[in-house]
């Protein structure tokens, strides 16, 4: 067997621990070279587990391991249960297999949207808005895919409504759809200036955030320029917000673009999500965007 490997089986006290019978029980190993690696990562017990991901650790300084580095290899699916790696520190070479690639429905790293850490934020989708909007005929089919697609993938859901008492209640589609998923009251232009959001936001223990509502320019846009400035990612969508004019909807998306924010669209938002056409979502998806 390979150095590495002998290596990897005398770090763990001295005991001949089987590598791979170690990944397979524990879900993690120390390994010192890229050769170890590709020898784990083609072996056929991991490859039926579903797989195997690293990343460097201990002070590594590219192939060379310098400084004492090494990587960490785990399971895909202990870090997909444990949620412990995520986009920032997930090693570049990532080993995915046919079997493996998708386990269940999450997906992790990368500068893409995913659905362990994102949720969506509608904000004041009612129905006097949506009628005197610009496109106001694709408000309802846009949201509609929208909301199906993400509830496909079990997210997490933040809707809004603004002063209901004088611009209506949700539109009866959303309000359906959603079931028992809350709609939250606001007076503030910016959902983050109502608490009872806030405390949803934090409960939701999400870090992107997919926008979409009415008004693009006043509302979506203090909300999207909130959640920027509390650190959080924003994708917003072009086809699932709303203005009564275009120009101020094209110029809602340039000052969340010039913020920070990643202008998308609805259907590109949910692809992205699940990445393959292998996902367990992937049919229910295709359908809602055709």
């Amino acid at each position: 067997m390979h150095g590495g490997i002998r290596q990897a089986r005398h770090r763990f006290a001295g005991l001949a621990v089987d590598p791979v019978k170690h990944i397979l029980r524990d879900g993690v190993l120390e390994v010192f070279d890229f050769f170890t690696l590709i020898q784990l990562s083609i072996h056929p017990a991991l490859v039926e587990a579903g797989g195997i991901v690293a990343h460097m650790a201990g002070g590594a300084k590219g192939a060379g391991f310098g400084a004492g580095g090494f990587l960490i290899i785990h399971r895909v699916h202990y870090i997909l249960k444990l949620n412990e790696i995520s986009g920032n520190n997930l090693f570049a070479l990532q080993i995915y297999f046919e079997k493996g690639i998708i386990p269940e429905n999450k997906i992790i790293g990368g500068m893409m949207l995913n659905p362990v850490d994102a949720a969506l934020v509608l904000v004041d989708f009612q129905g006097r808005l949506a009628q005197i909007v610009d496109r106001s005929e694709l408000v309802v089919p846009n949201l509609m895919r929208l909301v199906k697609g993400v509830q496909a993938l079990e997210m997490p859901i933040l809707a809004t409504v603004q002063v209901p008492d004088k611009l209506g209640p949700a539109l009866p589609e959303l309000s359906e759809t959603l079931g028992d998923t809350p709609i939250i009251s606001k007076t503030a232009f910016s959902a983050m200036r109502e608490p009872e959001f806030m405390l949803a936001l934090k409960q939701s223990g999400r870090k992107q955030f997919i926008l979409g509502g009415i008004e693009a320019h006043v509302c979506v846009l203090q909300t999207g320029l909130d959640l920027l400035d509390a650190g959080y990612e924003v994708h917003i969508l072009s086809d699932a917000v709303f203005s009564r004019t275009a120009e101020n909807h094209d110029l809602a998306l340039a000052r969340m673009h010039d913020a920070g924010a990643t202008v998308s669209s609805v259907e590109i938002a949910l692809f992205e999500l699940i990445r393959t056409s292998k996902h367990p979502a992937f049919r229910t998806i295709s359908k809602l965007v055709k």
